[in-house]
């Protein structure tokens, strides 16, 4: 499952956001949460200190181009998303 945020400039208050959103839904709706959670943020400016704590927490950061910070995913380091072409 994937759980993000989207913001056109995104730093460490859109990742501290995010990471309490995920928490409240885990204590409210552990149902909807199932298998591996990717947290993700969809942004068009990551700040440098967004994009080296999302490093660091294994947050996926997307950009309007290119993938910011990508995470280890599942067991394929660096896999390909479902549904993706790539």
């Amino acid at each position: 499952m994937r759980g993000g945020e989207c913001s056109v400039r995104a730093g460490l208050g859109t990742l501290r956001d995010l990471k309490r959103k995920l928490e409240r839904l885990r204590e409210l709706r552990p149902d909807l949460l199932r298998g591996e959670v990717i947290p993700v943020i969809h942004t068009s400016l990551a700040t440098p200190e967004l994009v080296e704590e999302a490093a660091r927490e294994g947050v996926w950061v997307l950009g309007a181009t290119e993938d910011v910070v990508r995470p280890p995913v599942g067991r394929g380091e660096g896999r390909d998303p479902p549904g993706s072409s790539g």
